[in-house]
Protein backbone atom coordinates (compact mmCIF):
# COMPACT_ATOMS: atom_id res chain seq x y z
CA UNK A 1 0.00 0.00 0.00
CA UNK A 2 3.11 2.45 0.70
CA UNK A 3 4.03 1.64 -3.02
CA UNK A 4 1.21 2.57 -4.42
CA UNK A 5 0.55 5.89 -2.49
CA UNK A 6 3.80 6.93 -3.28
CA UNK A 7 3.57 5.73 -7.26
CA UNK A 8 0.03 7.80 -7.33
CA UNK A 9 1.87 10.95 -5.61
CA UNK A 10 4.48 10.86 -8.11
CA UNK A 11 1.27 10.86 -10.89
CA UNK A 12 0.05 13.79 -9.32
CA UNK A 13 3.35 15.45 -9.90
CA UNK A 14 4.27 14.57 -13.26
CA UNK A 15 0.50 15.64 -14.25
CA UNK A 16 0.96 19.17 -12.43
CA UNK A 17 4.30 19.37 -14.54
CA UNK A 18 4.00 22.41 -16.71
CA UNK A 19 7.12 22.79 -19.10
CA UNK A 20 9.03 25.79 -20.02
CA UNK A 21 11.23 27.21 -22.39
CA UNK A 22 14.27 26.02 -19.92
CA UNK A 23 17.11 24.25 -21.14
CA UNK A 24 17.52 20.47 -20.46
CA UNK A 25 19.99 21.04 -17.73
CA UNK A 26 17.09 23.11 -15.45
CA UNK A 27 14.79 20.31 -16.14
CA UNK A 28 16.53 17.90 -15.20
CA UNK A 29 17.46 19.31 -11.76
CA UNK A 30 13.99 19.90 -11.62
CA UNK A 31 13.29 16.45 -12.09
CA UNK A 32 15.86 15.14 -9.55
CA UNK A 33 14.74 17.79 -7.02
CA UNK A 34 11.24 16.48 -7.38
CA UNK A 35 11.86 12.69 -7.21
CA UNK A 36 14.70 13.41 -4.26
CA UNK A 37 12.23 11.83 -1.74
CA UNK A 38 10.94 8.86 -3.74
CA UNK A 39 14.36 8.31 -4.90
CA UNK A 40 15.89 8.45 -1.43
CA UNK A 41 13.84 5.44 -0.51
CA UNK A 42 14.58 3.03 -3.02
CA UNK A 43 17.37 4.01 -5.19
CA UNK A 44 17.55 1.10 -7.11
CA UNK A 45 14.32 0.41 -7.70
CA UNK A 46 13.38 4.12 -9.31
CA UNK A 47 16.67 4.79 -11.35
CA UNK A 48 15.70 2.72 -14.56
CA UNK A 49 12.31 4.78 -14.42
CA UNK A 50 13.85 8.55 -13.89
CA UNK A 51 15.44 7.57 -16.86
CA UNK A 52 12.73 6.82 -19.23
CA UNK A 53 10.74 9.45 -18.34
CA UNK A 54 13.81 12.37 -19.13
CA UNK A 55 13.96 10.76 -22.24
CA UNK A 56 10.72 10.34 -22.64
CA UNK A 57 10.43 14.27 -21.67
CA UNK A 58 13.00 15.14 -24.13
CA UNK A 59 11.12 13.57 -26.92
CA UNK A 60 8.35 15.75 -26.44
CA UNK A 61 10.21 18.85 -26.40
CA UNK A 62 11.71 17.52 -29.13
CA UNK A 63 8.70 17.04 -31.19
CA UNK A 64 7.18 20.07 -29.53
CA UNK A 65 9.60 22.21 -31.27
CA UNK A 66 9.75 20.34 -34.15
CA UNK A 67 5.99 21.04 -34.53
CA UNK A 68 6.13 24.53 -34.39
CA UNK A 69 8.70 25.25 -36.60
CA UNK A 70 6.65 23.40 -38.97
CA UNK A 71 3.73 25.38 -38.51
CA UNK A 72 5.44 29.00 -38.74
CA UNK A 73 6.81 27.65 -42.26
CA UNK A 74 2.99 26.16 -43.18
CA UNK A 75 2.12 29.88 -42.34
CA UNK A 76 4.80 31.73 -44.04
CA UNK A 77 4.31 29.28 -47.18
CA UNK A 78 0.66 29.59 -47.05
CA UNK A 79 0.96 33.72 -47.14
CA UNK A 80 3.40 33.66 -50.07
CA UNK A 81 1.15 31.31 -51.72
CA UNK A 82 -1.51 33.85 -51.49
CA UNK A 83 0.51 36.91 -52.30
CA UNK A 84 1.47 35.24 -55.70
CA UNK A 85 -2.44 34.49 -56.23
CA UNK A 86 -3.42 37.79 -56.00
CA UNK A 87 -0.39 39.04 -57.81
CA UNK A 88 -1.56 36.56 -60.56
CA UNK A 89 -5.11 37.23 -60.59
CA UNK A 90 -3.66 41.02 -60.58
CA UNK A 91 -2.33 40.78 -63.45
CA UNK A 92 -5.18 38.57 -65.23
CA UNK A 93 -7.82 41.68 -64.52
CA UNK A 94 -5.24 44.27 -65.81
CA UNK A 95 -5.37 42.10 -68.93
CA UNK A 96 -8.54 41.71 -69.14
CA UNK A 97 -9.68 45.05 -68.48
CA UNK A 98 -7.13 46.57 -71.06
CA UNK A 99 -8.72 43.69 -73.55
CA UNK A 100 -11.82 44.91 -73.00
CA UNK A 101 -11.19 48.51 -73.39
CA UNK A 102 -9.99 47.43 -76.82
CA UNK A 103 -12.21 45.72 -78.35
CA UNK A 104 -14.91 48.50 -77.07
CA UNK A 105 -12.83 50.71 -78.62
CA UNK A 106 -12.51 48.75 -82.28
CA UNK A 107 -16.54 48.14 -81.41
CA UNK A 108 -16.78 52.19 -81.52
CA UNK A 109 -14.53 52.81 -84.26
CA UNK A 110 -16.08 50.57 -86.49
CA UNK A 111 -19.58 51.61 -85.98
CA UNK A 112 -20.91 54.42 -88.54
CA UNK A 113 -21.20 58.04 -87.63
CA UNK A 114 -23.83 59.14 -86.78
CA UNK A 115 -24.23 63.03 -87.68
CA UNK A 116 -27.38 64.80 -89.51
CA UNK A 117 -27.88 66.27 -92.88
CA UNK A 118 -26.96 69.78 -91.28
CA UNK A 119 -23.75 68.66 -90.49
CA UNK A 120 -23.14 67.25 -93.87
CA UNK A 121 -23.95 70.18 -95.24
CA UNK A 122 -21.51 71.92 -93.61
CA UNK A 123 -18.94 69.75 -93.83
CA UNK A 124 -19.36 69.85 -97.82
CA UNK A 125 -19.44 74.02 -97.44
CA UNK A 126 -16.31 73.96 -95.60
CA UNK A 127 -14.45 71.54 -98.23
CA UNK A 128 -15.74 73.70 -101.25
CA UNK A 129 -14.51 76.73 -99.14
CA UNK A 130 -11.42 75.37 -98.52
CA UNK A 131 -10.79 74.35 -102.12
CA UNK A 132 -11.59 77.44 -103.54
CA UNK A 133 -9.03 79.71 -101.25
CA UNK A 134 -6.10 76.94 -102.15
CA UNK A 135 -6.89 77.70 -105.95
CA UNK A 136 -6.67 81.41 -105.32
CA UNK A 137 -3.85 81.11 -103.07
CA UNK A 138 -2.19 78.71 -106.11
CA UNK A 139 -3.18 81.31 -108.62
CA UNK A 140 -1.85 83.87 -106.52
CA UNK A 141 1.66 82.48 -106.37
CA UNK A 142 1.04 81.44 -110.38
CA UNK A 143 0.66 85.50 -110.97
CA UNK A 144 3.31 86.63 -108.78
CA UNK A 145 5.60 84.55 -110.21
CA UNK A 146 4.75 85.62 -113.47
CA UNK A 147 5.23 89.69 -112.70
CA UNK A 148 8.87 88.96 -111.51
CA UNK A 149 9.76 86.59 -114.38
CA UNK A 150 8.30 89.62 -116.51
CA UNK A 151 10.23 92.07 -114.21
CA UNK A 152 13.43 90.35 -114.23
CA UNK A 153 13.57 89.85 -118.43
CA UNK A 154 11.79 93.82 -118.51
CA UNK A 155 15.18 94.24 -116.39
CA UNK A 156 17.50 92.35 -118.34
CA UNK A 157 16.45 93.78 -121.76
CA UNK A 158 17.44 97.36 -119.86
CA UNK A 159 20.37 96.86 -118.82
CA UNK A 160 21.54 95.01 -122.46
CA UNK A 161 19.84 97.74 -124.08
CA UNK A 162 22.26 99.97 -121.72
CA UNK A 163 25.79 97.82 -122.15
CA UNK A 164 24.88 98.40 -125.46
CA UNK A 165 25.00 102.06 -125.47
CA UNK A 166 27.72 102.42 -123.46
CA UNK A 167 30.24 100.03 -125.54
CA UNK A 168 28.74 101.56 -128.67
CA UNK A 169 29.47 105.33 -127.18
CA UNK A 170 33.12 104.27 -125.87
CA UNK A 171 33.82 102.75 -129.20
CA UNK A 172 32.75 105.75 -131.21
CA UNK A 173 35.19 107.79 -128.47
CA UNK A 174 38.14 105.80 -129.01
CA UNK A 175 37.48 104.85 -132.62
CA UNK A 176 37.47 101.14 -132.41
CA UNK A 177 36.64 98.64 -134.84
CA UNK A 178 34.04 96.42 -134.86
CA UNK A 179 35.53 93.53 -134.39
CA UNK A 180 37.41 94.97 -131.20
CA UNK A 181 33.63 96.28 -129.94
CA UNK A 182 32.72 92.89 -130.59
CA UNK A 183 35.60 91.75 -128.02
CA UNK A 184 34.38 94.32 -125.31
CA UNK A 185 31.05 93.07 -125.72
CA UNK A 186 31.79 89.75 -125.05
CA UNK A 187 33.92 90.87 -121.86
CA UNK A 188 31.09 93.04 -120.73
CA UNK A 189 28.14 90.36 -120.75
CA UNK A 190 29.33 88.18 -117.97
CA UNK A 191 26.30 88.47 -115.60
CA UNK A 192 23.45 87.11 -118.19
CA UNK A 193 24.27 83.43 -116.70
CA UNK A 194 23.10 84.86 -113.33
CA UNK A 195 20.04 86.05 -115.00
CA UNK A 196 19.29 83.29 -116.75
CA UNK A 197 19.44 81.00 -113.94
CA UNK A 198 17.12 83.13 -112.22
CA UNK A 199 14.80 82.77 -114.69
CA UNK A 200 14.73 78.93 -114.66
CA UNK A 201 14.73 79.09 -111.01
CA UNK A 202 11.65 81.04 -111.35
CA UNK A 203 9.82 78.30 -114.02
CA UNK A 204 10.92 75.82 -111.27
CA UNK A 205 8.98 77.20 -108.70
CA UNK A 206 6.16 77.64 -110.93
CA UNK A 207 6.01 74.50 -111.70
CA UNK A 208 6.21 73.32 -108.22
CA UNK A 209 3.50 75.59 -107.31
CA UNK A 210 1.04 73.47 -109.79
CA UNK A 211 2.58 70.10 -108.66
CA UNK A 212 1.50 70.85 -105.30
CA UNK A 213 -1.86 72.38 -105.60
CA UNK A 214 -2.64 68.74 -107.75
CA UNK A 215 -1.37 67.17 -104.66
CA UNK A 216 -3.51 69.30 -102.71
CA UNK A 217 -6.59 68.58 -104.86
CA UNK A 218 -5.85 65.42 -104.78
CA UNK A 219 -5.88 65.21 -100.98
CA UNK A 220 -8.71 67.31 -100.38
CA UNK A 221 -11.22 65.95 -102.55
CA UNK A 222 -14.73 67.09 -102.72
CA UNK A 223 -17.70 65.06 -100.77
CA UNK A 224 -19.92 64.86 -104.25
CA UNK A 225 -16.53 62.44 -105.36
CA UNK A 226 -16.59 60.36 -101.92
CA UNK A 227 -18.78 57.49 -101.27
CA UNK A 228 -21.35 58.39 -98.84
CA UNK A 229 -23.70 56.08 -97.22
CA UNK A 230 -26.67 57.49 -95.85
CA UNK A 231 -28.87 56.01 -93.65
CA UNK A 232 -31.91 57.58 -92.25
CA UNK A 233 -32.58 55.98 -88.23
CA UNK A 234 -35.65 56.74 -87.04
CA UNK A 235 -35.70 57.33 -83.16
CA UNK A 236 -38.57 57.45 -80.29
CA UNK A 237 -38.66 61.17 -79.92
CA UNK A 238 -38.86 60.99 -84.66
CA UNK A 239 -35.35 62.36 -85.14
CA UNK A 240 -33.60 61.86 -87.71
CA UNK A 241 -30.15 60.61 -88.18
CA UNK A 242 -27.33 60.02 -90.91
CA UNK A 243 -24.83 57.00 -91.20
CA UNK A 244 -21.93 57.86 -93.53
CA UNK A 245 -18.99 56.55 -94.22
CA UNK A 246 -16.45 58.52 -96.85
CA UNK A 247 -13.67 56.77 -98.55
CA UNK A 248 -10.91 58.29 -99.98
CA UNK A 249 -8.66 57.42 -102.99
CA UNK A 250 -5.16 56.60 -102.97
CA UNK A 251 -2.91 59.23 -103.33
CA UNK A 252 -0.87 59.86 -106.31
CA UNK A 253 3.01 60.71 -106.76
CA UNK A 254 4.22 64.38 -108.34
CA UNK A 255 6.17 62.06 -110.68
CA UNK A 256 6.21 58.13 -112.07
CA UNK A 257 8.95 56.92 -109.98
CA UNK A 258 11.26 54.90 -112.18
CA UNK A 259 12.84 51.51 -110.42
CA UNK A 260 16.08 51.90 -112.51
CA UNK A 261 17.66 55.17 -114.40
CA UNK A 262 18.54 54.49 -117.46
CA UNK A 263 22.34 56.34 -118.68
CA UNK A 264 22.25 58.54 -120.96
CA UNK A 265 23.98 56.86 -124.27
CA UNK A 266 27.23 58.61 -125.59
CA UNK A 267 27.29 60.41 -128.77
CA UNK A 268 31.38 58.60 -129.31
CA UNK A 269 32.04 56.02 -131.56
CA UNK A 270 33.70 52.80 -131.23
CA UNK A 271 36.97 54.57 -132.51
CA UNK A 272 36.86 57.80 -129.93
CA UNK A 273 35.19 55.87 -127.42
CA UNK A 274 36.74 56.19 -123.85
CA UNK A 275 36.47 53.42 -121.19
CA UNK A 276 34.14 54.43 -118.17
CA UNK A 277 36.12 54.00 -114.90
CA UNK A 278 33.21 55.25 -112.72
CA UNK A 279 31.26 51.73 -112.71
CA UNK A 280 34.38 50.32 -111.53
CA UNK A 281 35.83 52.70 -109.24
CA UNK A 282 32.21 52.43 -107.91
CA UNK A 283 32.66 48.82 -107.46
CA UNK A 284 35.90 48.69 -105.88
CA UNK A 285 34.68 51.13 -103.43
CA UNK A 286 31.74 49.14 -102.36
CA UNK A 287 34.16 45.95 -102.20
CA UNK A 288 35.92 47.14 -99.78
CA UNK A 289 33.49 48.25 -97.55
CA UNK A 290 31.54 44.63 -97.60
CA UNK A 291 35.48 43.34 -97.19
CA UNK A 292 35.85 46.07 -93.75
CA UNK A 293 32.53 45.51 -92.60
CA UNK A 294 32.81 41.61 -92.43
CA UNK A 295 36.55 42.00 -90.96
CA UNK A 296 34.15 44.14 -88.43
CA UNK A 297 31.86 41.89 -87.26
CA UNK A 298 34.71 39.06 -87.11
CA UNK A 299 36.58 41.09 -84.57
CA UNK A 300 35.52 41.17 -80.42
CA UNK A 301 33.43 43.95 -79.38
CA UNK A 302 36.99 45.66 -78.07
CA UNK A 303 38.54 45.42 -81.09
CA UNK A 304 35.80 46.42 -83.22
CA UNK A 305 35.06 50.03 -81.43
CA UNK A 306 38.46 50.41 -81.57
CA UNK A 307 39.13 49.83 -85.26
CA UNK A 308 35.66 52.06 -86.15
CA UNK A 309 37.72 54.82 -83.95
CA UNK A 310 40.20 54.26 -86.48
CA UNK A 311 38.38 54.37 -89.31
CA UNK A 312 36.51 57.51 -88.29
CA UNK A 313 40.02 59.12 -87.96
CA UNK A 314 41.42 58.14 -91.35
CA UNK A 315 37.99 59.60 -92.80
CA UNK A 316 38.33 62.57 -91.54
CA UNK A 317 41.94 63.08 -92.03
CA UNK A 318 40.80 62.09 -96.21
CA UNK A 319 38.08 65.07 -95.55
CA UNK A 320 40.33 67.56 -94.73
CA UNK A 321 42.83 66.58 -97.63
CA UNK A 322 40.41 66.52 -100.26
CA UNK A 323 38.94 69.72 -98.36
CA UNK A 324 42.50 71.58 -98.46
CA UNK A 325 42.91 70.44 -102.47
CA UNK A 326 39.59 72.12 -103.18
CA UNK A 327 40.55 75.31 -101.60
CA UNK A 328 43.74 75.20 -102.87
CA UNK A 329 42.39 74.97 -106.44
CA UNK A 330 39.68 77.65 -105.60
CA UNK A 331 42.42 80.10 -104.60
CA UNK A 332 44.74 79.17 -107.75
CA UNK A 333 41.85 79.89 -109.73
CA UNK A 334 40.43 83.04 -108.07
CA UNK A 335 44.29 84.24 -108.48
CA UNK A 336 44.86 83.24 -111.88
CA UNK A 337 41.03 84.90 -112.76
CA UNK A 338 42.53 88.09 -110.65
CA UNK A 339 45.92 87.80 -113.29
CA UNK A 340 43.61 87.56 -116.37
CA UNK A 341 41.57 90.51 -115.42
CA UNK A 342 44.62 92.49 -114.49
CA UNK A 343 46.13 91.82 -117.89
CA UNK A 344 42.51 92.73 -119.59
CA UNK A 345 42.23 96.00 -117.45
CA UNK A 346 46.05 97.13 -118.46
CA UNK A 347 45.28 95.86 -121.92
CA UNK A 348 42.32 98.35 -122.37
CA UNK A 349 44.28 101.21 -120.92
CA UNK A 350 46.91 101.32 -123.25
CA UNK A 351 44.55 100.78 -126.17
CA UNK A 352 42.82 104.31 -124.51
CA UNK A 353 46.14 105.76 -124.39
CA UNK A 354 46.85 105.00 -127.81
CA UNK A 355 43.56 106.18 -128.72
CA UNK A 356 43.97 109.04 -126.64
CA UNK A 357 47.46 110.69 -128.25
CA UNK A 358 45.85 109.91 -131.79
CA UNK A 359 49.10 109.07 -133.25
CA UNK A 360 48.02 105.78 -134.24
CA UNK A 361 44.39 107.04 -134.61
CA UNK A 362 45.03 108.13 -138.19
CA UNK A 363 45.25 104.52 -139.94
CA UNK A 364 41.50 103.60 -138.15
CA UNK A 365 39.00 101.97 -140.50
CA UNK A 366 35.62 104.00 -138.89
CA UNK A 367 34.32 106.16 -140.93
CA UNK A 368 33.13 108.74 -138.71
CA UNK A 369 36.00 108.98 -136.98
CA UNK A 370 37.92 109.79 -140.64
CA UNK A 371 34.96 112.10 -141.52
CA UNK A 372 35.99 113.60 -137.46
CA UNK A 373 39.69 113.68 -138.40
CA UNK A 374 38.87 115.57 -141.43
CA UNK A 375 36.85 118.16 -139.98
CA UNK A 376 39.70 118.45 -137.26
CA UNK A 377 42.42 118.74 -140.02
CA UNK A 378 39.91 121.67 -142.12
CA UNK A 379 39.52 123.16 -138.68
CA UNK A 380 43.26 123.50 -137.94
CA UNK A 381 44.54 124.58 -141.56
CA UNK A 382 41.93 127.60 -141.12
CA UNK A 383 43.36 128.58 -137.69
CA UNK A 384 46.48 128.21 -139.17
CA UNK A 385 45.67 130.74 -141.85
CA UNK A 386 43.99 132.71 -139.74
CA UNK A 387 46.61 133.33 -137.43
CA UNK A 388 49.33 134.05 -140.51
CA UNK A 389 47.09 136.85 -141.45
CA UNK A 390 47.02 138.51 -138.08
CA UNK A 391 50.67 138.38 -138.31
CA UNK A 392 50.35 139.60 -141.81
CA UNK A 393 48.07 142.48 -140.74
CA UNK A 394 45.65 141.79 -142.68
CA UNK A 395 42.35 140.17 -141.86
CA UNK A 396 40.96 136.85 -143.22
CA UNK A 397 37.59 136.23 -144.45
CA UNK A 398 35.53 135.15 -141.87
CA UNK A 399 34.16 131.52 -142.78
CA UNK A 400 30.09 131.47 -143.42
CA UNK A 401 28.38 130.85 -140.01
CA UNK A 402 26.35 127.63 -140.99
CA UNK A 403 23.11 127.12 -138.99
CA UNK A 404 23.27 123.51 -137.12
CA UNK A 405 20.04 121.92 -137.70
CA UNK A 406 18.41 120.65 -134.26
CA UNK A 407 18.89 117.78 -132.54
CA UNK A 408 16.70 114.72 -133.28
CA UNK A 409 15.78 113.45 -129.77
CA UNK A 410 14.48 109.81 -130.64
CA UNK A 411 11.87 109.57 -128.19
CA UNK A 412 11.35 106.19 -128.28
CA UNK A 413 14.64 105.14 -127.79
CA UNK A 414 15.04 107.13 -124.70
CA UNK A 415 11.86 106.01 -122.89
CA UNK A 416 12.83 102.52 -123.64
CA UNK A 417 16.51 103.55 -121.62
Amino acid sequence: MAVAADYSGWVKDLDSFKPSTDDDDDEEDRLQDMSGGYTSKKPTSHASQLDEIKQEMKLLNWHKLANEAALKAALIKTKKLKREDARQLALVDAEEHMDRLQQIEEEENLKPLEVTAEFIRQYEEDERKQERRLEADVSRHITCLKKLKTMLEDREDLRRRHIQYRQGKLALDHGYSLQQESKLTSRSTGNSNDVTRVLSSLDKLVELERRISSLEQDDIEPASAAMVTSSIVKDKGSSTALKFMKTSKGRTTAQPIIAKSKRPKSQSTFLTAVPDNTSRVGLKTKSKELQRAAELRRMPERDRLKARHVDQKQALVARDKQQSVKINQWAQQKKQAAVARKANYVKINQRTAAAATGDKVKGTKNKHMQDFQAMKRDFESKKKKNMAGATMGVKAPLPPVKKRPPPIIQVATIQEQ
